[in-house]
Order: structure tokens, then sequence, then C-alpha cells
């Protein structure tokens, strides 16, 4: 008997390895996937402008990434008593107007050289909902809790979305000729804006990518993580306690698909081992003193470096070193 749904997976023609170096834009799920990478030591570069949510924020990012301008001092907005850019997450927001702008450009330069090398961006849209500030006109990625009297909330259409990721494809296929675009939506419900909305905010968001497909074949994949977790998945138990965000254990079976979806065999053999030993160094024992502990430490450096030798894109460097200074 089947109680559920299953979706087949579809492998995607484009593999992330070793020397892929993805490039991750968009929502907190993003965020989830990419972090998951690190425990096999895969590098990647995450959301050089913190988590954003609407389509054509990202959009507006990565053509900012591609052209590598750097942000001024009137880029920045003050509002009690810190420094914010509408086009970043509140967590590039502080008190120095000096240090917010080092920080902002100094990832915007990791980006825009990241977005040089990788093989591989994957953008996960969030909502279709965006901001408008009405005394610039800009777009905004996050209003920074200045009066909502100051903005305007609309939903992107699926034209306007196909045609912000148009825009900006243009730009970055003569800069990165090599580079394949994922698409993801996020399964996470952004109810706040509504349930009827968010519903139709997710349908613009799936037909907006529906016609990018269409525009570059060659290009891009859709990867469904929402329709996992919406459709096989479906029930309130693969979510969190504030029913929004996937569970710990949805995360989990997403990423299993991801492996299986955008790994070689050879790939997940190194990144699985890669993974294990990656555990051992965060082990963190009751008594760093002991002989026992000793001994597990000594071992698992001597493996570690036994396994860069074999693997020498892999480096266990700083994790060696955290180590040996408990030893």
């Amino acid at each position: 008997m089947k109680l559920r749904t299953e979706l087949p997976l579809i492998a995607s023609p484009f593999l992330v390895n070793y020397d892929s170096n993805p490039l991750f834009l968009g929502s907190c799920f993003t965020k989830n996937m990419a972090e998951k990478l690190s425990g096999g030591k895969i590098d990647f570069c995450l959301n050089p402008f913190g988590i954003v949510y609407n389509p054509l924020s990202i959009s507006l990012g990565l053509k900012r990434l591609i052209s590598g301008k750097p942000f001024l001092e009137k880029d920045l907005i003050l509002h009690q008593e810190r420094w914010n850019s509408f086009m970043h997450h509140g967590s590039f927001s502080g008190e120095s107007k000096k240090d917010v702008l080092e920080n902002i450009n100094l990832k915007l330069q990791e980006g825009h050289q990241a977005l040089e090398k990788t093989k591989i961006i994957f953008i996960t849209l969030g909502s279709a909902f965006f901001y408008r500030h009405n005394p610039t006109g800009k777009i905004v990625s996050n209003c920074h809790k200045i009066p909502q009297v100051q903005f305007t909330k609309s939903m992107a259409s699926p034209k306007e979305i196909f045609e912000s990721f148009m825009e900006a494809f243009v730009e970055l296929f003569e800069f990165n000729k090599e580079v394949k675009i994922v698409f993801t939506v996020s399964p996470v419900r952004h109810i706040r804006d509504g349930i009827i909305e968010n519903t139709r905010s997710k349908a613009a968001l799936h037909l907006g990518i529906a016609h990018l497909l269409e525009e570059f074949p060659e290009k891009t994949f859709y990867f469904p993580a929402y329709e996992w977790l919406v459709d096989e998945l479906r029930d309130y138990r693969f979510y969190a306690e504030d029913m929004v965000h996937p569970s710990k254990t949805a995360v989990e079976f997403i990423w299993e698909k991801f492996k299986e979806g955008f790994f070689s065999s050879e790939t997940k053999n190194v990144f699985n081992q890669a993974e294990k030993i990656n555990r051992g160094f965060e082990h963190r024992p009751l008594n760093s003193e002991s002989k026992s502990f000793k001994t597990f430490g000594r071992k698992h450096i001597a493996l570690a470096e036994t396994f860069m030798e074999k693997h020498p894109y892999i480096s266990f460097g700083k994790d060696i070193q955290k180590l040996e200074s408990l030893l």
C-alpha cells in the first residue's frame, strides 16, 4: 500500500563536484543546502547580499556581482542609529558606516570572484512579493524596519520575473560562458503575506521559472525541493514548530535528493568519506587532557592527512591546527 505520492528524481544535467565552486543566491532554504556541502569540504560562495527572498532583488544582486561596482556611502541609509543597505540582509547592518561599507564591499568582491570561476549557480526564490522604496523608487531586498509608509508592496508577475532574469542572464552568460543555473522554489511558507497570497506568490515564481527554462534549455534546470515537501512529504510533521519552515527531517530528505541528483558516484564516495572525517573534527571531548582523547586526536589527524594526500583538492588544514592545539 502506498501512503504518499512519490516524486521521481530527475538527475541534473549539471553536476556538482570539487571544482564546481557553486554559488548560492536567494532565500534561507539556499543556506540549508549550501551549508550541507561544507560537511564534505566542497567550496562554495553563499549569498554575498545575505538572505534575499524576492526574484527582482536577486536578479539585481546578480547584475551587481557581474559588474563588481563597489557600494558608496550614498548607498547606505541610517535608521535608528544603524546603517543599512536596501540591497542587503539586516545581518550586514551596523552602527559604524565605515565597517558596514567595508563588509558589504568585501562580500561583493568575493562574490564577483566566485562568479568568475563558478560552474553552477543555485537560485532559490522565496516569494514573489517585493517592496519598492517610495522616496527613491528602488526595489529593496529588506525594509530594515523602516516605517512601512515609505514603501509600496507589490507582487511580481511571471512576466516581470522572466524579464528581470532575462536581462541579468544576458550579462551573465557573456561574463561566464560556462556557467549553468539551477532554480529552486523555497518550500518555506510566507504566510505573513496571507495563505492565499502565498499560494499565488509561489505560482508566480513557478511560472516565471518555467519561462526561463524554456528560453535557456541548455543552461537551466529546476530542482523540485518545493514539490518534495509540499506534495511528497505533505504533512505538518515535516515542518518546524512555526509551521512555516521545513523540519530537520525534511531538510535531510531533500538533501539526500540533492546528493542523488547532483553528485556523481565518485563525488558522492569522496564526499561521504570527507564528511565522516569532518564529523570527527567536530567531536567535543569531555576531557581534552585524557589519554583516550589524545590517542583519538593523533589517529584522526593521521587519517585526515592520508586522505588529503589522496585528494589534494580537499583541505582539513584549519581543522588539524585546531585539534593539534588541544593535544
